[in-house]
């Protein structure tokens, strides 16, 4: 689901909802098959941002943390491959609206 569809249940589901969905596919298959700076970091951020828990009315905090403040690229990394951690932050802020 994408953060927009979490913070709003009842909000109608879009081609922009599936597009910010490739993103989590890709960065799933990145964090378990790729070697990252910080392995510790990356079970708390699967469980935040792939399944993320609603609250109320609004949820997604960890999918829009993702897009928008990007603390979990700031802590983790991918050691000798630049050019990954670099796609990862620009297709974040493709869907960062």
């Amino acid at each position: 689901m994408s953060a927009r569809l979490v913070a709003r249940l009842d909000g109608v589901h879009s081609f922009q909802d599936d597009l910010e969905l490739a993103i989590y596919m890709l960065l799933w298959m990145i964090l378990m098959y790729s070697e990252t700076s910080d392995r510790d970091w990356v079970p708390t951020f699967l469980s935040g941002v792939l399944d993320p828990q609603p609250h109320r009315e609004t949820g997604g905090f960890n999918k829009a943390d993702f897009l928008k403040a990007r603390t979990f690229l700031q802590q983790v990394n991918f050691p000798g491959q630049h050019a990954l951690h670099h796609l990862i932050n620009q297709l974040g802020d493709l869907f960062a609206v």
